[in-house]
């Protein structure tokens, strides 16, 4: 085995559940936090890069969505990651499925949360973006087959 693959597994799992879902809550907090607030952090950042390009407020889209890809592929690996700890881990495709609701289902929240905030507005691309963070990450971690959808071996 080479050694990037026993580093990234050891990464993407704890040996204690606890800390898998302490990790789970850090994300959960730091997407909240960034989310519900009337101008997120990094956001005058994003608007001046934005325009150096042709089409600004596209570039902005563009970024905004780029952010909410990533966000939510780490949180999913961190969920799953933490689910696979628990009881109702019986299958990788258990385990997805899971994931996909409990990232989504969080998303879903944020979104309609972040109507009630001052020059926030639900996007349905920004869930979008979450969705498509979270296949990706997860389809990535089966297909290489990293923890938490590492085979079980065979007894």
């Amino acid at each position: 085995m080479r050694t990037d693959r026993i580093a990234a597994e050891r990464m993407l799992v704890n040996a204690d559940p606890w800390m898998a879902w302490i990790a789970v809550l850090v994300w959960l907090t730091v997407v909240s936090c960034t989310s519900l607030v009337s101008e997120p952090p990094g956001s005058k950042w994003l608007i001046a890069l934005s325009h150096h390009f042709a089409s600004p407020g596209r570039a902005l889209r563009v970024m905004q969505a780029i952010l909410h890809v990533g966000l939510f592929g780490v949180g999913s690996v961190a969920v799953a990651s933490a689910i696979a700890t628990t009881p109702l881990f019986s299958s990788r495709r258990k385990l997805f499925l899971l994931t996909l609701m409990f990232v989504m289902i969080f998303g879903i929240a944020i979104e309609i949360l972040q109507d009630y905030v001052p020059r926030r507005r639900a996007d349905l691309i920004d869930l979008l973006g979450d969705l498509v963070g979270a296949v990706f990450s997860l389809g990535f971690v089966w297909a290489a087959g990293l923890r938490p959808f590492a085979r079980k071996p065979r007894v």
